[in-house]
């Protein structure tokens, strides 16, 4: 399902001919096939010869084989051994280890990994030196601003709320609005001219606050029968494009969005243009004036939003609680393969909860965040 040939492909593609090539057969060429990241889906559905590539993989595969015997050898010793190997956990490990557990169970809450944008050069370093703590990196160790103010607070126990939150705050004077959108990325497009994992808008959710602090909202959800970007797009021109009020969003994501579907659709460019110009990253500001413990190293809204509003969760909102799992509905919807127990109303209902919650949590944040600069 990958769009181009990776190491983890070349080694099993190699232990696979050394099978084969062990039982007799004589193989003399190893090919890759994978999805062509250039295929755009026509009118008449996919055409499966176009979808997929072939790429030519014996050299890699070849020199991988003249150790193939030690190789085997090793891993049946391994296998053969009654105690685990030793191996560190580390930024090397694959995200779906099933021994994350239990290689980290004994790692601090403040683990070094825990470091955003933390380099593999400096984690080496850091354990080389036998620091497995934040807390416990010397202050003469280099790190960036944000990590050092991780460590600060770790070590201190104060939160850090900078100086300059009021100022950066100042761009939110109400009236504000408070924009989030969810998107897919299929392996196999759903819609005519869509390529394999390409992101496809398919909802937005929007809160607004007036001048008088009163609280609206309006939201978007694409039917699914057909390609929303279009739609997606014209129906935020219809609602903002006439207003000047600044929009909260959180992350670049958003911005990212429009202009694709800018370039996708130029008569509608330069209204793409004029509405992300007037947003103002939540994100941003938190990333440069604030930092609770609570935060526990991410700066993520799902972490951030309960740290600064405790009684704030996502709990309780359905069955959709995160935007993998919003994509993954709304595929559902597209494709009308619904799981056991669901219909198409309640994904939809669930999926309008999900983004509603999201857009709520920032203006929540953003009241928290008043509240801060306020102490």
């Amino acid at each position: 399902s990958a769009t181009r040939v990776k190491s983890e492909y070349v080694e099993d593609a190699a232990l696979q001919l050394h099978v084969v090539r062990g039982l007799g057969l004589n193989v003399p060429k190893a090919e890759l096939l994978h999805v062509n990241r250039d295929y755009l889906r026509g009118s008449d559905g996919s055409d499966w010869d176009e979808f997929f590539t072939r790429t030519d993989i014996t050299a890699e595969v070849e020199s991988l084989l003249v150790d193939i015997d030690d190789v085997v050898a090793r891993q049946f010793d391994t296998l053969a051994s009654h105690i685990a190997p030793v191996i560190e956990p580390g930024k090397h490990c694959p995200d779906n280890c099933d021994y994350w557990e239990r290689c980290t169970a004994d790692k601090p809450g403040d683990w070094i990994l825990g470091l955003p944008a933390l380099s593999q050069q400096k984690f080496d370093r850091l354990t080389s030196r036998g620091i497995d703590s934040i807390g416990d990196i010397p202050e003469d160790f280099p790190l960036s601003t944000v990590q050092s103010r991780i460590r600060s607070v770790i070590k201190t126990g104060e939160d850090y709320v900078g100086e300059f939150l009021e100022r950066s705050l100042d761009q939110l004077d109400l009236p504000v609005a408070y924009l989030d959108f969810e998107a897919m990325n299929p392996a196999i497009p759903l819609f005519s001219d869509n390529r394999p994992y390409q992101q496809i808008p398919f909802q937005w959710s929007l809160h607004y606050k007036n001048s008088e602090g009163e609280l609206s909202h309006e939201e978007y959800l694409a039917s699914g029968k057909e390609d929303p970007r279009r739609e997606f797009a014209t129906s935020l021109v219809d609602l903002m494009a006439p207003g000047k009020e600044p929009i909260a969003v959180y992350s670049g994501y958003e911005s990212w969005t429009l202009k694709s579907l800018g370039q996708a659709f130029p008569d509608l460019e330069d209204y793409m243009e004029a509405i992300s110009s007037r947003f103002v990253d939540l994100l941003k500001i938190i990333r440069q004036h604030v930092y609770l413990h609570e935060f526990g190293g991410s700066f993520s809204i799902k972490k951030v939003g309960p740290a600064l509003v405790p009684e704030f969760s996502y709990g309780d909102i359905g069955a959709i609680i995160d935007g993998f799992a919003a994509s993954n509905g709304f595929q559902r919807i597209a494709t009308g393969s619904f799981e056991e127990g669901e219909t198409e109303a309640s994904v939809r209902k669930d999926l309008l909860a999900y983004c509603r919650h999201d857009t709520l949590a920032m203006v929540k944040i953003h009241e928290a965040l008043i509240a801060l600069k306020d102490k």
